[in-house]
């Protein structure tokens, strides 16, 4: 099943985000909330087979977040596919940006959530071969 948000087929515009509603799972194998705190954040993790899809939230004040990855499995690469609040920068008419990164348990990916913001991230694992095409997370703020 794919989710569609952007109400009628011409208000899409091949905005790249959209691949997230591609892949998004509306059945789960296990759930998780790794963090949160009423009316300041959450953050959500969801598994589908072996792919995992995290949502986080923040408050109207916006805040710096993390994402510990060390529910994934060990020993095991992942291509993190993250979207987030692209601001001004990003020159799609949603401005989500979208980045990619390699990411396995030890990782904690940082985040700077734009008030009333979120981000997105899908995490699917990779062979070494396709692993080889995008870049290993190197402590950034996304």
């Amino acid at each position: 099943m794919t989710i569609f948000w952007y109400d009628r087929p011409q208000f899409y515009n091949g905005e790249p985000e959209i691949e997230w509603f591609e892949n998004l799972q509306t059945v789960f194998d296990e759930s998780h909330v790794l963090d949160g705190m009423p009316g300041k954040n959450i953050t959500m993790a969801r598994r589908k087979d072996k792919e995992w899809f995290v949502g986080m939230l923040t408050n109207n004040d916006g805040s710096d977040e993390t994402l510990d990855c060390s529910f994934l499995d060990k020993n095991q690469t992942y291509l993190a596919s993250i979207y987030t609040d692209g601001g001004e920068e990003v020159k799609t008419k949603t401005r989500v940006k979208c980045s990619y990164v390699l990411v396995g348990a030890e990782d904690v990916i940082k985040f700077t959530l734009k008030p009333r913001g979120g981000a997105a991230v899908r995490l699917v694992p990779v062979t070494e071969k396709e692993a080889k095409a995008y870049k290993k997370y190197g402590g950034e703020s996304f």
